[in-house]
């Protein structure tokens, strides 16, 4: 369970940093 919910963690901060960026993309066109 430990690898299971470190991998999920994992995934969440990816996520939040893909959103970021995805925000800094369309502040960038806008």
């Amino acid at each position: 369970m430990e690898e299971v919910r470190a991998s999920y963690k994992e995934i969440i901060e990816w996520l939040e940093v893909y959103y970021k960026r995805q925000e800094k993309i369309k502040t960038y066109r806008g």
